[in-house]
């Protein structure tokens, strides 16, 4: 038997794309230089992460979803403790510390859990980074006097496509 198929396809000539926006802090790196901090010592540092940028004059936002995650690599040479707290939020949604992997440069690097933006309205996050020196005898030692370390903060986003979280 001989079989012949065919199929038409019509494109539409005025569709509409949707625009991926996503700010934070007009950046995606930032680096925390801690040469300065000593046994005792607290710092904070404040960001944010929106999906929604100002052009002149006009706010556009975001016509899709977005997902984002939050990395900090150190290496972690002075004993400090790293958290990360969205918003007000009393509990810190990330601790980085030596349990997380190192990268090929010897990096820890810590990982938030993915976060979510939904689209066609104006978001803004608040994210506050707490580090902190503690203060003990044995950090007070000639051996932590010379150490320098960073923090480094990236901030990924994709669009997120359907219920699956993989990264597009």
């Amino acid at each position: 038997t001989y079989s012949a198929f065919t199929s038409e396809n019509k494109l539409f000539i005025n569709q509409n794309i949707a625009s991926f926006i996503f700010e934070a802090n007009q950046t995606d790196h930032i680096s925390l230089a801690l040469s300065d901090l000593k046994p005792g010592d607290e710092i904070s540092y404040n960001f944010s992460v929106s999906n929604n940028k100002l052009v002149d004059d006009k706010v556009n936002v975001s016509q899709v979803k977005v997902n984002y995650e939050i990395l900090i690599s150190t290496y972690h040479f002075i004993p400090l403790n790293i958290e990360l707290y969205k918003g007000e939020g009393e509990e810190p949604i990330m601790v980085c510390n030596e349990s997380f992997n190192r990268n090929d440069s010897n990096e820890v690097v810590c990982t938030s859990k993915v976060q979510e933006m939904d689209f066609n309205e104006s978001i803004t996050e608040d994210y506050i980074i707490k580090v902190k020196f503690p203060f003990d005898d044995k950090y007070n030692s000639e051996e932590f006097s010379d150490l320098v370390d960073y923090i480094d903060l990236e901030i990924k986003s994709w669009q997120k496509v359907g219920d699956n979280l993989d990264k597009q």
